[in-house]
C-alpha cells in the first residue's frame, strides 16, 4: 500500500519521496535520474532487488548545496563532494534455491535445476538425506500438482551463507564514500537478523573484514533463547551429515575403517570434556556453562524447540542415565573393564558435550557393542573378532568362524516383521554368514531365544536380566551354536 500511495504521489515535493523501480535492464538510466533527483535535494524511494543492487554498480550521489543536507554530512574527504545512500531496508531474501510453479511454462526445467541444487546440498552435507528426499517430494508434488504445502526446508547452512553474502553486498553499496550523513539508518525483516546470528560465530573467527555498518547489524539483539535453538540445531544436523557420509564411506577403505573406529573409541572415552580435537569439535555441543547432560525436544524437520542443560524435563536426553551407563556402572566386573580401557564410567561436567546426533548415532551403538563383546568374551571364552574385510565393516559388529553378531541397545526385544528378516538376511549374504545373532543388551520383559525357520537369525533376548546383573542363561545356549 505504502508504494502504491507512491506511486500515485510521485512529484518533487520535498515532503514525498519519488519512488523508482529499478530494474536490472535499466539499472543505468534509472540511476542518472535518481543521482539527479538526490543532487538537486529530493528525496527518493528506491525499490530493488539484491541482485540488482549487488551487482557492483555504486549507487553514491553529489551532496546537494543545500545548507540544511551539508550540515548533517560528516566529510572525511575534500577531494570528493559525494556521499552514500541514507537508508537501506534488508528484505529476507527470497529464490535462493530454484522457484517452482504450477503454471510455469518451463516447469521441466526449472525442476531440474531444482533437483541439481537439491542434490548439491546433499552432496556437500548441508541437507540430510530425509530433508533431500522431503524436498524433492513437495518439488515434484508443486510442479506438477500445484501442492499449495511446498515447504523446502530453508535454514541449512548454504542457505544461511548465501543470505549473509548477500546482506553483506547490499550494505556495501551504501558504503563506498568516506563522505556520508551522521545517521545512517539500516532496517531490516528480523529472520535476516535470526539467520546472521546463526552464523556470527563463524563470521567472526574468520578473517574477512567487515565494514562499520554491517556490523552494527551483526551485534543487534535477538532472544538469546531462540538464536541458540537455532544453533544447536545448525551444529546438530552438521555433526549427522558428517556422519552420514563417513558411514556410507566406512566400507571403501581401510583409512575409512580407522576413522570410523577412532571415533566410536573418543567418544565411549569423551562423552563429555574439557578438550576437545579440533577434527572432532564439530559433533559436540560447546557450551558456556559446564553441564553433564540435557533434556530437549525436536520438531518435525529436527530442529531443537527446546533444550535444558540443568532440568532433565523433557522426554528426550542426552545423559548418563538415559544410555543407561550408570546401570552397567552398578555391575562391578563392567566397571572394572571399562576403568581398564579409559572409557568414561560417568558423564563429567564439562563445557563440550555429545549432540544428539553423536550420541543418538555413535555413542549408544558402541556403548552396547563394548558391553556385549566383554560379556561375550568373558562367558563363553571366545574372543569376537572384527569383520575382516573393510567391505564387510558395519555389516555386523563381530563374528566368531562363520557366525556373526550385532548387540542392540534397545528399549524393547524382537523386530517381529518380514522387512527386518530380509533385511538381516541380505547382510548375512553379503558375508557369506551362516548365521546371524542378534543380541540385545538388557533385559526388556519375558522372553526367549528366536530362531527364523531357516535357522539363519537367532535373537537373544538379553544379556543383563532386570536385577541388573550379567545372565549367563542364554549365553551358554549360544555355546553350543560356536562349537
Amino acid at each position: 500500500k505504502a508504494i502504491q500511495d507512491l506511486s500515485t504521489q510521485n512529484n518533487y515535493n520535498n515532503n514525498c519521496p519519488i519512488l523508482h523501480i529499478v530494474k536490472s535492464e535499466t539499472y543505468k538510466e534509472e540511476f542518472v535520474k535518481i543521482n539527479n533527483e538526490l543532487a538537486n535535494g529530493k528525496k527518493v524511494f528506491v525499490l530493488s532487488t539484491y541482485k540488482t543492487i549487488g551487482n557492483g554498480k555504486n549507487i553514491q550521489y553529489e551532496i546537494p548545496k543545500i545548507k540544511a543536507i551539508e550540515a548533517n554530512v560528516i566529510r572525511l574527504s575534500n577531494n570528493n563532494n559525494q556521499k552514500d545512500f541514507d537508508a537501506i531496508y534488508l528484505s529476507t531474501p527470497t529464490n535462493l534455491i530454484q522457484v517452482l510453479s504450477f503454471n510455469s511454462e518451463n516447469k521441466v526445467n526449472e525442476l531440474c535445476k531444482y533437483i541439481f541444487q537439491q542434490e548439491y546440498l546433499y552432496q556437500k552435507g548441508y541437507i540430510s538425506h530425509s530433508e533431500r528426499k522431503n524436498n524433492l517430494e513437495s518439488g515434484f508434488r508443486k510442479t506438477f500438482f500445484g501442492d499449495k504445502t511446498f515447504t523446502p526446508y530453508k535454514r541449512n547452512q548454504d542457505i544461511l551463507l548465501h543470505t549473509t553474502q548477500l546482506i553483506i553486498q547490499a550494505i556495501g553499496r551504501i558504503c563506498r564514500c568516506k563522505n556520508k550523513n551522521k545517521k545512517i539508518n539500516i532496517f531490516y525483516d528480523q529472520e535476516v537478523l535470526f539467520r546472521l546470528n546463526i552464523v556470527k560465530e563463524y563470521l567472526l573467527n574468520g578473517k574477512s573484514i567487515f565494514n562499520a555498518e554491517f556490523e552494527q547489524l551483526l551485534n543487534q539483539s535477538i532472544k538469546d533463547e531462540e538464536i541458540q535453538y537455532a544453533k544447536f540445531t545448525n551444529k546438530n544436523n552438521e555433526a549427522f551429515r558428517e556422519i552420514l557420509i563417513m558411514s556410507k564411506a566406512v566400507r571403501k577403505s581401510e583409512t575409512a575403517v580407522k576413522d570410523w573406529k577412532c571415533l566410536r573409541n573418543f567418544v565411549l572415552k569423551n562423552p563429555t570434556s574439557n578438550f576437545i580435537p579440533e577434527k572432532y569439535k564439530k559433533f559436540y555441543f560447546e557450551l558456556d556453562t559446564p553441564c553433564s547432560g540435557y533434556s530437549y525436544r525436536l520438531n518435525k524437520n529436527h530442529e531443537f524447540m527446546r533444550i535444558s542443560f540443568h532440568n532433565y524435563y523433557e522426554q528426550k536426553q542426552v545423559s548418563a542415565e538415559e544410555s543407561e551407563l550408570i546401570r552397567l556402572m552398578n555391575i562391578p566386573q563392567l566397571k572394572k573393564y571399562f576403568e581398564k580401557s579409559c572409557y568414561a564410567t560417568k558423564f563429567e561436567s564439562a563445557k563440550y558435550i555429545m549432540s544428539e546426533s553423536l550420541y543418538n548415532q555413535i555413542y549408544k551403538g558402541a556403548l552396547g557393542e563394548a558391553v556385549g563383546k566383554y560379556i561375550i568374551d568373558t562367558g563363553l571364552g571366545y574372543e569376537l573378532e572384527d569383520l575382516e574385510k573393510n567391505e564387510q565393516y558395519e555389516a555386523f559388529d563381530f563374528k566368531v568362524k562363520n557366525l556373526y553378531f550385532d548387540f542392540k541397545h534397545w528399549n524393547y526385544f524382537i523386530k517381529d516383521n518380514d522387512g527386518y528378516s530380509k533385511f538381516i538376511k541380505w547382510k548375512l549374504d553379503t558375508v557369506n554368514g551362516d548365521k546371524a545373532i542378534i543380541i540385545n543388551l538388557f533385559q526388556r520383559g519375558n522372553h526367549n531365544i528366536k530362531i527364523s525357520v531357516d535357522d539363519k537369525i537367532i535373537q537373544v533376548p538379553y544379556l543383563i536380566n532386570d536385577e541388573n546383573e550379567i545372565d549367563y542363561t542364554f549365553i551358554e545356549k549360544l555355546d553350543d551354536l560356536i562349537i
